[in-house]
């Protein structure tokens, strides 16, 4: 790092810890292997260990490209329809939902203070990664996110000037691909996260469930569509573009009630988990609905001593 950048806070020279952070693979022989073992550790120790970062990270991607598609409000469902301003917006939600995440204080100059380490979060859905003025020579965290493969990476690289390509009119420098590749260390590269359920659903049936009509109609449309499915509370909520969106799911008004003599049976993760485990039916999570209609006379029995028809 640059001289003026390190001079007053170096807490990582030297640092050895007693043990190596678990998920740290960095080479020793890099110039930077003290500083990324120290912020590694630091993150972790923030995060909970490393079994939560793995657990915590993945979500929190998932809520800040939701909150910036925002279907109920927006009527868009896919990152793609989103215009490139907004887009630059998922950055700045990374940040914040990041930094609540750590529980760290900002820095005087950039995103995060990583125990006197001054840290810049900067996020990309295109695979560059821009670099302000006041983060050069320094260390940022480089977070990245592919919808369509619904995969991650979060790591972390000191943007040295010999890492950066020529500036831009805002005079940001964006990281040049050899320096991510030998410069970058990864806490989760390639990663899992939730994904954003439309963006598996092709058009024509997206544009059939909303010409069904609108919130319980449309909510209904959904369920019958894709029984046998998992489909997270927030998808039927985004679909229904009302006030009182679960409504649309309840009984009095909801699509349960459009389900009245069709034999469709909606279920919650929440209040029938043993409900949908007798019935072979895939894993749901708290906040995950999946409709059935029985197909099989045991489902039936199932179904009925289960009150559910």
């Amino acid at each position: 790092m640059s001289d003026e950048s390190t001079a007053a806070n170096t807490p990582w020279r030297g640092y050895v810890p007693k043990s190596l952070p678990e998920g740290f693979n960095f080479p020793a022989t890099h110039q930077d292997y003290e500083l990324m073992c120290f912020l590694h550790e630091e993150i972790l120790r923030l995060g909970g260990g490393w079994k939560q970062f793995c657990a915590e990270v993945p979500t929190l991607i998932r809520r800040a490209i939701d909150e910036v598609i925002d279907t109920g409000r927006s009527g868009r469902f896919l990152i793609d329809e989103l215009e490139k301003t907004e887009k630059t917006y998922i950055g700045t939600k990374v940040e914040i939902l990041l930094r609540n995440y750590l529980g760290a204080p900002w820095g005087k100059l950039l995103d995060l203070n990583l125990r006197g380490v001054e840290v810049d979060i900067k996020n990309t859905v295109t695979g560059t990664w821009y670099v302000p003025p006041e983060a050069f020579g320094r260390p940022c965290i480089v977070v990245s996110a592919d919808e369509v493969r619904s995969t991650f990476s979060i790591g972390i690289i000191v943007a040295r000037p010999e890492i950066l390509n020529k500036g831009n009119q805002d005079k940001k420098r964006s990281i040049s691909a050899r320096g991510i590749r030998e410069n970058a260390h990864w806490l989760l590269r390639d990663y899992p996260y939730p994904p954003n359920f439309w963006q598996q659903v092709p058009v024509p049936i997206r544009e059939a469930i909303l010409s069904s009509g609108k919130g319980t109609k449309r909510v209904a449309a959904l369920f019958r569509k894709f029984m046998r499915q998992p489909i997270p509370k927030k998808v039927a909520v985004g679909l229904a573009q009302q006030e009182d969106p679960m409504r649309r799911i309840r009984k009095g008004g909801g699509a349960r009630d459009e389900f009245v003599g069709e034999g469709i049976v909606l279920l919650s993760g929440q209040y029938d988990r043993a409900l949908i485990h007798e019935l072979g039916l895939p894993v749901c999570a708290r906040d995950e609905f999946i409709s059935i209609k029985a197909a099989t006379s045991a489902e039936e029995e199932i179904l009925k001593r289960g009150k559910k028809i």
